[in-house]
């Protein structure tokens, strides 16, 4: 089922029973995926789906202030698009204490630690997540994904070679597995996971991954052909700014890498939250446009 069959389904049993907080909550975390899952086939921009979520939640929570879900999708709002953290991090931490077993509020509490630069409390928190559910693939990613946003890349070679063997064909995995190869310089091996992913024009993800790559590999001409192509989808599925940032800054292209980083902003998208901990940014350390962006999402700049 997609998650707009999903809300579909949500909104029908909220009609029948208004006062149904589960499904309220429910309604809510779908309407995070849809917010979270930038680039990837039926993703919305955050404004649209966020602020939704956020209603959603608030209405679980005046029908049952101890509902657990309702508290996790509520702070995942508060620390991804709102940049709350304070307010954010204590929901989570509340749904946590409401229910241990909230495999949701657990992972999105330890993703939140990471960004913010937390690593070894975020690495020992998502593993009390994996505990709940050892098979679920997005945790078990996201366990190398903090690893890679760590530094401690071999590490997250491994684990996320694991975790495409447990699933071969999502997409986040292969997506994280070709980021921490490319930190590594095995150029050929991160581009051959992101075409695993399949990428098309309705599902780009994998080709700005792809342009940067060739971007960092010298091949500038066809890096910029690849560019222009994510450039004309963006006019009409969303495509996070910050992506196309990434590609235009390995291009050491400083202005035009900005000018897509201040547009993030305005949308809001959550890949901004990890910009102090990439090392693609660091040419933009000290530029005053890019301590603005970071102040600008609550971050120092």
């Amino acid at each position: 089922m997609s998650l707009q069959e999903a809300i579909t389904c949500l909104e029908r049993a909220i009609a029948i029973d208004p006062r149904f907080a589960l499904a309220h909550a429910g309604l809510s975390e779908a309407w995070i995926q849809l917010g979270l899952r930038a680039a990837v086939s039926q993703s919305l921009r955050p404004r649209e789906a966020m602020p939704k979520a956020r209603a959603a939640a608030e209405k679980a929570l005046a029908l049952d202030e101890e509902l657990s879900e309702a508290h996790a999708t509520l702070g995942q709002v508060l620390v991804t698009y709102e940049w709350n953290r304070p307010a954010g991090l204590a929901e989570l931490l509340r749904a946590i204490e409401l229910n241990p077993n909230n495999q949701n509020a657990q992972h999105w509490y330890a993703m939140a630690l990471g960004g913010l630069g937390r690593f070894d409390e975020a690495l020992a928190q998502i593993e009390r997540a994996l505990a709940i559910d050892p098979l679920a693939v997005i945790v078990n990613a996201n366990v190398g994904y903090l690893l890679y946003r760590a530094g401690r890349i071999d590490e997250a070679v491994v684990k996320l070679r694991h975790t495409v063997a447990m699933e071969p064909g999502f997409v986040m995995t292969r997506y994280r597995l070709g980021l921490a190869l490319e930190a590594l310089g095995r150029y050929d091996e991160a581009i051959a996971e992101f075409q695993a992913m399949h990428p098309s024009d309705n599902d780009p993800l994998g080709l700005t991954a792809i342009a940067r790559t060739l971007a960092l590999m010298q091949r500038r001409d066809e890096a910029q052909r690849e560019l222009e192509r994510v450039i004309t989808i963006s006019r009409n599925l969303y495509l996070p700014s910050v992506l196309i940032a990434g590609i235009c800054i390995a291009l050491d292209d400083t202005e035009r890498a900005l000018e897509y980083l201040e547009r993030g902003a305005e949308e809001r998208a959550i890949s901004l939250l990890w910009l102090p901990f990439h090392r693609c940014w660091v040419p933009l350390h000290g530029n005053p446009r890019f301590s603005r962006v970071l102040n600008s999402i609550g971050l120092k700049g």
